[in-house]
Order: structure tokens, then C-alpha cells, then sequence
């Protein structure tokens, strides 16, 4: 986001990104404010004054962004924030937040709460999370929507499993009809990251790089439910004596996703 009004004090959005479930870039501009920008708040968001000379304004931007999103699963990071700034609305039901995860958010400091908001727990930060679950370093500097973006959508596949069957059994206050659909539809969804920055020119070597960790979490997940039903394969041979390493299977995959 940029800064408008006095002092740059209001936010408003300069730059939108969305890409598919490849982490490829589908759609990646910039958005001219309707107020005059005090602040490019450059150091973090990238934007500079040229960015925004002959870019398009909100109402052609929220179009497009509309149309790509119609229908399909929309992952990213605080949505909400996304959505508000684009002046859009999503179905519940195919959203899928990285910050409103339970397993990807921090444990509330005093669980049991008087709030819903401290028996949940609070978001983590996207760059603690790429960092803790991808072994990713994103945001360092001006920060890059698409890596942004990216990182959002390889948690939800490296969760994707555990995720969906969460919803499916009524977890984020879901209709399990309405989430089974949704969980057919995210190979073809897309990641919406609308954020004021400026990232990094994609080329190349980035994309190898991110092709290379989907591939690698697609690979975890693989041999965990390889192991998964072995271990069902030697509890029905033995009349059902391994409870205790099917248990542990099910721990680990509920920790580290699928």
C-alpha cells in the first residue's frame, strides 16, 4: 500500500498480484489512486512515482481481478485486507487463509479466553511462516507480492489434506457440501495477494526455484501417505495391533501437513 492524505496517513492500494496454483503470474499491475500519494512508503512497498503514471485506476483493476477469481478457490494471506482494498467480496466457502489457519497460528497466551479471538489464537506473519514451514526468507526489503503470493499457495498444498478434511468435518464454521466442491476446484484456483509493492523481476532461476519446492512438498506428502497405508496394511494383518503407529502417523501428518 501507498500512503494518501496528510502525511501519508491513509493507506491506499498501488499494486495487485494474483497467480494460479503453479505460482505462475496470471495478473501483476498497478493501481493508480484516486488521492494524491504523500508517501510511496518505497522502502517496504517498492512503488515509486513512475510505477503509477499510466497505471490503470481501481475500477478497471477490480474487474479483471473479478473475473479471475469467479468460482474458484482464492488463497492468500489476511484476505480480508485484500478484498477490502479491491472492494470485493469472495464466497466463504472457497477461501482459503493462511492467517486464519488454526494449525499455522500461534497459540493464544491464555487459552480458553473471554474472546473468540483469544481461544483461537493470532495470525503469524507471513514471513514467519514461509520461514518455519518452507524454509523460505521472503519480505526482507521491498517486499515482493508475488513471492508473497507464492509462499501463501505452497502452504496451502503443503496443508491442503489435513485443511480440507478439516472443513469437511465443520472446522471454520463451514457447510461440509460447499467445502467438498471447493476442494475439488483448487488445482484450478488462484492466489490473490493485492498489495502496494514492487517485487522482484520474476524470471527464470525464481521460477526453477519455486517449482522445485512444490515439488518437494508433493514429494513429503507422497511418502507420508505411502507410510500411512502401510501402516493400515501391517494393522489389518495383525487383527489390528498397531493402533499405536497408526495414532503416530496421524500426529506427525496433522503437524507437518500432507
Amino acid at each position: 500500500m501507498v500512503g494518501v492524505g496528510p502525511e501519508g496517513s491513509k493507506s491506499a492500494l498501488a499494486r495487485v498480484v494474483v497467480v494460479n496454483a503453479h505460482g505462475n503470474s496470471v495478473l501483476d499491475t498497478y493501481v493508480k489512486p484516486q488521492q494524491e500519494v504523500t508517501d510511496y512508503r518505497t522502502a517496504v512497498s517498492g512503488v515509486r512515482p513512475h510505477h503509477l503514471q499510466n497505471a490503470p485506476g481501481l475500477g478497471d483493476v477490480q474487474t479483471r481481478v473479478a473475473a479471475l477469481l469467479r468460482d474458484r478457490l482464492v488463497v492468500g494471506h489476511a484476505l480480508h485486507n485484500d478484498l477490502k482494498a479491491l472492494l470485493l467480496s469472495h464466497p466463504r466457502r472457497l477461501l482459503r487463509d493462511t492467517a486464519k489457519y488454526p494449525p499455522l497460528m500461534r497459540r493464544a497466551p491464555h487459552v480458553g479466553g473471554p474472546t473468540p479471538e483469544a481461544r483461537r489464537g493470532r495470525a503469524a506473519k507471513l514471513q514467519e511462516l514461509a520461514a518455519e514451514h518452507l524454509g523460505l526468507t521472503i519480505q526482507m526489503g521491498e517486499h515482493s507480492p508475488v513471492e508473497d503470493a507464492r509462499a501463501a499457495v505452497l502452504l496451502y498444498h503443503k496443508f491442503a489434506r489435513d485443511w480440507e478434511r478439516w472443513l469437511r468435518k465443520g472446522g471454520g464454521h463451514g457447510k461440509r457440501s460447499n467445502t467438498r466442491a471447493a476442494a475439488g476446484e483448487h488445482e484450478h484456483g488462484a492466489a490473490a495477494a493485492a498489495e502496494a509493492r514492487e517485487g522482484e523481476h520474476v524470471g527464470g532461476t525464481s521460477q526453477q526455484r519455486w517449482k522445485r519446492k512444490r515439488e518437494e512438498l508433493h514429494a513429503v506428502s507422497a511418502r507420508k501417505e505411502a507410510k500411512k497405508r502401510h501402516g493400515e496394511g501391517v494393522n489389518k494383518k495383525s487383527g489390528g495391533g498397531g493402533g499405536g503407529w497408526s495414532a503416530l502417523l496421524q500426529r506427525a501428518s496433522s503437524r507437518g501437513g500432507e
